[in-house]
């Protein structure tokens, strides 16, 4: 159900005439009011290209996250929060709108790569290990360059990437996997809140 309501937002914010620029840009953060465009602007592409890339990165990751879809609901708010505030900080927001899943899809990514981290399988904990390290390695460089590692594979228009938000994104899950590693969900002061 939860992939059938990712698929009909992405869809329809990428398919969404537009309001003053590409696909949808009123929804873009720097194009609408923040308080909307927060929680909006992950859901709009530059077109079927950029879905399909953002898309099946994110969805594929989505379902790789342990912990269920609370927890995963939690890791999206965290890595969508560093992506939005490394975009905003380093003054970027402004340029044309902000959109897309990258930089959520590679907080999603630390997340996975933590949990096989600690998964207790050797094998898993060295994939974990490696892909940990590729995509801070990854990050860097484009935070650094300001250009996207894979560019020059690009098939479609993926519009003008702000990559920051690829680190930020990342950052941000981190910073949320170590916030329910002090404070786990479910436990308020000592005290057991039971699920209804």
């Amino acid at each position: 159900m939860t992939v059938v309501l990712f698929l009909a937002l992405m869809m329809g914010f990428t398919l969404l005439p537009p309001v003053s620029g590409g696909a949808g840009a009123f929804w873009m953060l720097g194009e609408g009011p923040l308080f909307l465009t927060f929680f909006t602007h992950v859901w709009v592409h530059q077109g079927l290209y950029h879905l399909l890339l953002d898309g099946s990165a994110f969805l594929g990751l989505w379902g790789m996250i342990e912990g269920g879809t609370s927890r995963r609901w939690r890791m999206l708010v965290w890595a969508n929060l560093g992506s939005v505030s490394a975009v905003l900080a380093t003054g970027l927001g402004g340029t044309g709108g902000f959109g897309g899943l990258s930089g959520v899809a590679h907080g999603l990514m630390a997340v996975v790569a933590v949990d096989w981290i600690q998964s207790g399988e050797k094998a898993m904990s060295r994939v974990g290990k490696g892909v940990f390290a590729a995509l801070v390695v990854k990050c860097l460089y484009e935070a650094w360059s300001g250009i996207p590692f894979f560019s020059s594979l690009h098939l479609g228009n993926i519009g003008t990437p702000l990559v920051i938000c690829h680190l930020g994104g990342t950052l941000g899950a981190l910073l949320g996997v170590a916030v329910e590693s002090v404070w786990k969900p479910g436990f308020v002061s000592g005290y057991r809140m039971e699920a209804r």
